[in-house]
């Protein structure tokens, strides 16, 4: 139906969520409550679409990312080609546990939905893996929003949405309720989602909410930028749910960390490992954020909560629209 990967992944959210109701209203109940009848595969696989639509929301490649079978150094198994010597292993995200599906000979799908807990298809199951680039950043991911947001809602019920809902203090009121995660953001604006638990994914637990998985990533990219402190614990399992920035007395400036993995050159134009007077192991005071991988990484995301707190408000969600010929 498509051409191309980039345009695969771009239609993809609408290809899932488009629920339109395209029957034509015969009795009764379609014009009492015929929201029964706007079924996308959203609606048929909820925990699938939302895990699929959340994590590829973030940059955490590990969870996203599709696999490939390793030898026991980690490296793919290919040919002489080097193409794989096994099918990729696609994320199958409806599943009670999220697992990467290797199908077997004679098939593309590892199990039955009529039969979740055994293995009908024999799919295979390497022994190691490596985890393949997704190819999914912010060129894909505001077509994620924007045709989630243009197509999911036409079922005009409030699940989808309040699993997508961001506030920005100061333009809007503060929701006040207490399940909740925030994130400061260094160009102060304050975001909040509401939370609705959490989950594990491949070992690392994660929000369950989209936009509350959205600033949850914000925040560890926040966290390993600058110098932070711990924020509240809601949930109350030990962890701090959102950071707060430090500031630096003199300027006011927040601090950047010194990232080990980024080379500086000196005033005589010198690269060095071990930083330079001001951004090193034991100064940050004259770190920028061009040498902090993840300050830089969070500058470029922080588009994405700000394009999903905008797109409730330019899609006018909520406005009634009469039904039928009038």
């Amino acid at each position: 139906m498509n051409a191309g990967s980039y345009y695969d992944k771009m239609n993809a959210a609408m290809l899932m969520t488009e629920s339109v109701d395209n029957f034509i209203s015969a009795s009764r109940t379609d014009f009492v409550d015929p929201r029964y009848r706007a079924v996308s595969l959203a609606d048929l696989f909820p925990d699938g679409y939302r895990r699929w639509l959340a994590n590829n929301l973030t940059g955490d490649e590990l969870l996203k990312g599709p696999r490939v079978a390793a030898n026991s150094r980690g490296l793919p198994e290919t040919d002489h080609d080097r193409y794989p010597t096994s099918p990729i292993g696609w994320i199958s995200w409806w599943r009670p546990t999220p697992e990467a599906c290797f199908p077997g000979a004679g098939t593309t799908i590892c199990s039955s939905y009529a039969t979740p807990t055994t293995d009908p298809f024999h799919p295979l199951a390497p022994a190691n893996v490596a985890v393949l680039d997704p190819q999914v950043g912010w060129e894909q991911q505001k077509f994620l929003i924007a045709w989630t947001m243009l197509y999911l809602p036409e079922n005009e019920k409030l699940n989808w949405l309040d699993l997508l809902r961001l506030w920005e203090l100061g333009t809007d009121a503060d929701p006040a309720f207490e399940q909740r995660i925030e994130f400061h953001s260094a160009d102060g604006k304050i975001y909040v989602a509401k939370t609705f638990g959490k989950e594990v994914i491949f070992g690392k637990t994660v929000q369950k909410g989209v936009a509350a998985r959205v600033l949850e990533y914000a925040n560890e990219l926040l966290h390993a930028a600058y110098v932070t402190e711990d924020g509240p614990d809601v949930d109350g399992d030990g962890t701090p749910d959102w950071y707060e920035l430090t500031y630096e007395a003199g300027t006011g400036e927040p601090i950047v960390q010194w990232d080990s993995t980024v080379a500086q050159i000196d005033a005589d134009g010198y690269i060095r490992t071990d930083g330079i007077p001001g951004c090193n192991a034991t100064d940050f005071s004259q770190c920028t954020c061009s040498a902090n991988r993840a300050c830089v990484a969070l500058q470029r995301y922080l588009s994405v909560p700000a394009y999903l707190r905008e797109a409730l408000t330019a899609y006018h969600l909520g406005e009634p629209d009469p039904r039928g010929i009038y």
